[in-house]
């Protein structure tokens, strides 16, 4: 791989080596990305991406950090924080355009105060924009995904694409942009005055923090609730699998489908933990659960985890 000052000559950002990426996720572990690579606009980002893929250089984007496990072993390649002009939010022809990079709580403050309802559903969710349409994040009843209208992606040669609504492929915990990184995304919602919204907000983060270990070293819900009847947190608390642990990372007793890191966690305990409920989960019901968190890993055995 090309040094630094070649590889990442002639474009806009800011590039650190070696940089410890565990303190911007949510759980707490994780080695260094070989860069981080800091992006403001979107111009910069399509240069870098083509860039990136040009010399066959692996990369992928942090946003909140709160869907991920990361190696501590570190990883290869670029991470991508979006940052400036890529978390802006702004109204064209009644629609809410908002920048990938923009945090999830900063978005529900800013369309509040713009009057606008739809997505109080997301609140206590630490993630960005992003990360969020990329995963259609929702909870019980609703997903971004029911707001946006349109995606627009950057393409591996660093070109545009906006991906209208009918293409956008959403359905539970998926999109159609597994493969691309989301640039901004279009949505549509309903006007509403602020303090109703702020009022909705509030009882969906109060329903979340009776049921959901919020304030804790974890990366949200582990696996995705299969299509059986049964929840991923209900089949894993009927396997017994409540206070389970593996070194620092222990089964939450108040969502079972959360693990924390209650004790200096390294990435092999959680890890761990993961294949310990999932074999459990296997035995007792016959079901096998799919991770909904992400795993960075230089290890090939875990791409496909």
């Amino acid at each position: 791989m090309k040094s630094p000052a070649s590889l990442f000559r002639g474009l806009t950002l800011k590039v650190r080596p070696d940089y410890l990426l565990g303190p911007h996720t949510t759980f707490k572990i994780g080695g260094p990305a070989q860069y981080m690579v800091n992006v403001n606009d979107a111009q910069a980002l399509c240069d870098l991406i083509g860039r990136l893929n040009g010399e066959g250089v692996p990369f992928r984007v942090l946003g909140g950090g709160s869907n991920i496990l990361v190696d501590d072993a570190g990883i290869s390649g670029a991470v991508i924080s979006m940052g400036g002009r890529l978390k802006e939010i702004y109204i064209r022809e009644g629609l809410l355009e908002v920048g990938a990079g923009l945090r999830l709580p900063a978005l529900l403050r800013e369309t509040a105060d713009l009057g606008f309802s739809g997505l109080e559903h997301l609140a206590g969710i630490p993630g960005t924009a992003g990360g969020a349409v990329r995963m259609n994040a929702g909870g019980r009843e609703r997903a971004i995904g029911d707001a946006v209208q349109s995606v627009t992606c950057v393409l591996n040669a660093g070109q545009l694409e906006t991906i209208p609504r009918n293409a956008c492929g959403f359905g539970y915990r998926t999109s159609a942009f597994a493969d691309k990184i989301v640039l901004s995304a279009s949505l549509k919602l309903d006007e509403e005055d602020r303090k109703v919204i702020v009022e909705n907000m509030a009882k969906v983060l109060a329903a979340k923090k009776l049921s959901q270990p919020l304030g804790s070293l974890s990366a949200g819900c582990v696996f995705k609730n299969p299509p059986a009847a049964k929840s991923a947190g209900q089949l894993i608390q009927e396997a017994g699998l409540v206070g389970e642990s593996v070194g620092g990372a222990f089964v939450s007793a108040k969502h079972a489908n959360y693990i924390i890191n209650r004790e200096g966690a390294a990435f092999d305990d959680v890890l761990g933990l993961i294949e310990k409920v999932r074999s459990r989960v296997q035995d007792v019901f016959a079901v096998r659960l799919e991770l909904e968190i992400e795993i960075w890993s230089d290890r090939e055995s875990l791409r496909k985890s």
